[in-house]
């Protein structure tokens, strides 16, 4: 079993781009969110789920209807 710092989640805050839960705003949401792990791929973490997961990207209500608030990325380290 992992050590518990080995793992751990974050939450990435997409809220302030404005993206809506369409097609196209959660295409652009996933591509935040792989630039995101990208950086943490660097650091020496992984994710446990992918970005097109469900339950990954995390939807709110904005004025206009529903929107992209977040992402919460399950993580383990790779290396020390």
């Amino acid at each position: 079993m992992p050590a518990q710092s080995d793992v751990r989640t974050e939450w990435v805050n997409l809220s302030i781009h404005g993206l809506r839960w369409t097609p196209d705003g959660l295409d652009r949401a996933r591509e935040l969110v792989w630039k995101r792990l990208a950086a943490l791929a660097a650091e020496g973490w992984v994710a446990l789920y992918p970005p097109e997961t469900e339950g990954v990207l995390q939807q709110g209500r904005g004025l206009s209807g529903p929107v992209v608030v977040g992402a919460r990325l399950d993580l383990r380290r790779t290396r020390a």
